[in-house]
């Protein structure tokens, strides 16, 4: 890969060791030559070369190979940018005393242009985001831009050579239409971010992506700054989006929660599309699968292998659907997939789709971390609830709910299949649970627990001959009504006092984290609790064993649950009156 530095000579003895495709195009730091390049492998050193950025290096040939450089030698720049920068400023960083001409290669080694470094000018090098390097070997000095883009991978695809049997895969960016046989360890739909010289993907990244209230947009030296979820981000030079774009149609996303992608340098280079809705017959929950059978001919088995799979689809029905594999034999296993319909009406498998999460989804929650990343959750969601019978390819209980608002609560779970995520573009669209998971025809909300009512009772069930005794634990809450409820729980919460979500019919679920305590200053909307302040909505409050005076006021000791997007206090619990003055 081009875009593979190596740093050293322990890390070049190491390549040279592995080297066998003398094609192959490798940058590499600067090296002592003689007993490894030249004694030992045998290469013959070209100088005065560039690699494919066009940063200034020396080649290393094999004597029977001399036009296929094995190894690529960049020398070490100078001074490095990340945003930005002058000629000016450049100038005066080399040291420069006199007027000097630098060449510039920007994304390959076949752009050459020229700029003037003098004491004055105002030429400007680089931009946000935009790797800049700096080069001077001897009186000769460089500039080499390389810019980071945004895209999704459009497929994955891999073939096998009729003739040799070799197989080749290739993936295939959506926008760019740029190609690679080496960066494939990606899906499709995947977010990414790439450089590329002289038309070739020199690296590919996994773009990140941020969700926040987007609460203030600023302009300083002329740059647009943007806070979303209390950070500062600028723009990429190569960004995607726009500043329309960030703020919506008449400013309609200030004070909303918005999703983009940033680049390597944390600067927002894309949108995240958080209108995405998932489509009926897109994706397929697999519950059980037949082994297939080969289609055609019964005597020479010339057709396709199909085979019934058992499952749900991305729309909450369930069924019996034919698969076509192919040539493959093999039977799909558990999981989710994204599938086409051939002209036949049966199943094609695209790829898998399904990313696994263990972590909790609270109802309202606007984004979930899984083993591919952190996913925006949305009103369009669909989150897709079942279980199945024991030892059997029937499903017991299903139900389907859209909307982030309307999730439930979902718990986190050690068996990452329970809890199955498909996205696109950075967006759930489908939220498989199977297993066990908290009533979704039910909405999770918040309650305080007063630990000291415990009361512990025991039930005994017997299913086939079989006993089953659980303990089960009935404590005292409030809502945030205040309204006294009785709640239960079959273990134990301890001895403190604590919030915990809870469900209509009365039975608790994970202790809510992020909470504050201690005794409180009201100042209008804002509440300060020991040095911190926070904002709050007076609605939002509950007085714990109600008193006459229920008017929150200065004293007062509460429990509160703090809001992990906006830092507001969402659900306040006065738990011991202020004292008489």
């Amino acid at each position: 890969q081009g875009s593979v530095l190596y740093r050293g000579s322990d890390a070049v003895t190491a390549l040279l060791m592995k080297q066998s495709d003398a094609g192959n195009t490798l940058a590499v730091e600067t090296v002592s030559t003689g007993s490894l390049a030249d004694e030992v492998f045998k290469l013959t050193k070209v100088t005065d070369q560039n690699d494919a950025f066009g940063r200034p290096a020396n080649k290393y040939n094999q004597a029977t190979a001399k036009k296929n450089p094995i190894v690529v030698s960049a020398a070490e720049p100078v001074l490095t940018y990340t945003t930005g920068t002058t000629a000016k400023a450049v100038y005066n960083a080399l040291g420069l005393t006199e007027k000097a001409t630098a060449a510039v290669y920007v994304d390959s080694a076949s752009s050459k242009a020229s700029v003037q470094l003098t004491a004055n000018s105002t030429t400007e090098i680089g931009g946000q985001g935009v790797l800049t390097e700096v080069y001077k070997v001897e009186d000769v000095i460089t500039i080499v831009e390389i810019n980071t883009y945004f895209d999704t991978v459009k497929s994955v695809k891999t073939t096998t050579d009729s003739e040799t049997g070799v197989k080749t895969t290739t993936l295939t960016l959506k926008d760019s239409k740029l190609t690679s046989t080496e960066l494939v360890n990606f899906a499709k739909k995947d977010a990414v971010l790439y450089t590329v010289a002289d038309g070739k993907l020199m690296s590919l990244t996994a773009a990140e992506s941020v969700t926040g209230v987007l609460s203030k947009v600023s302009t300083v030296n002329g740059a647009d700054t943007f806070t979303v979820g209390g950070e500062t981000y600028k723009l990429a030079a190569k960004a995607t989006v726009d500043k329309a774009g960030i703020l919506g149609a008449s400013n309609a996303n200030v004070g909303k929660n918005i999703s983009l992608y940033v680049d390597t340098y944390g600067n927002l280079i894309a949108s995240v599309d958080t209108t995405a809705a998932a489509t009926a017959s897109t994706f397929v929950k697999v519950l059980a699968a037949e082994k297939p059978v080969a289609g055609g001919n019964w005597m020479t088995a010339t057709g396709d292998y199909t085979g019934k799979v058992y499952g749900i689809l991305s729309d909450g029905s369930y069924g019996e659907y034919t698969v076509n594999y192919g040539k493959v034999e093999d039977k799909l296993t558990a999981g989710v997939y994204e599938y086409e319909l051939n002209d036949a009406g049966e199943m094609v498998i695209v790829d898998e789709a399904g990313s696994a999460t263990t972590k909790e989804i609270t109802n309202g929650a606007t984004s979930v971390t899984t083993a591919d990343g952190t996913v925006v959750l949305n009103s369009n969601t669909k989150f897709i609830f079942f279980t199945q019978e024991e030892k059997s390819k029937a499903v017991k209980t299903l139900s389907v709910k859209t909307g982030n608002t309307n999730s439930g609560y979902i718990a986190a779970s050690a068996d990452d299949a329970l809890v199955q995520v498909v996205s696109d573009k950075g967006v759930a669209v489908a939220v498989f649970v199977g297993g066990s998971y908290v009533d979704p025809s039910v909405t999770a909300d918040i309650a305080y627990v007063d630990a000291s009512t415990v009361k512990t009772t025991t039930e005994v069930e017997i299913v086939e001959g079989k006993t089953t005794t659980t303990t089960v634990y009935t404590y005292t809450a409030y809502t945030a009504d205040g309204e006294e409820i009785t709640v239960t729980s079959k273990t134990a919460i301890g001895k403190d006092d604590a919030l915990y979500y809870y469900n209509t019919d009365k039975t608790l679920g994970k202790a809510v984290t992020g909470t504050v305590s201690g005794t409180v200053t009201v100042y209008g909307s804002t509440l300060k609790i020991g040095e911190k302040f926070y904002s709050f909505d007076a609605e939002k409050v509950a007085f714990v064993n109600e008193t006459e005076d229920t008017v929150l006021a200065n004293g007062q000791t509460v429990l509160a649950a703090v809001s992990s997007t906006t830092g507001a206090l969402t659900h306040i619990f006065v738990t011991v009156d202020a004292p008489e003055a």
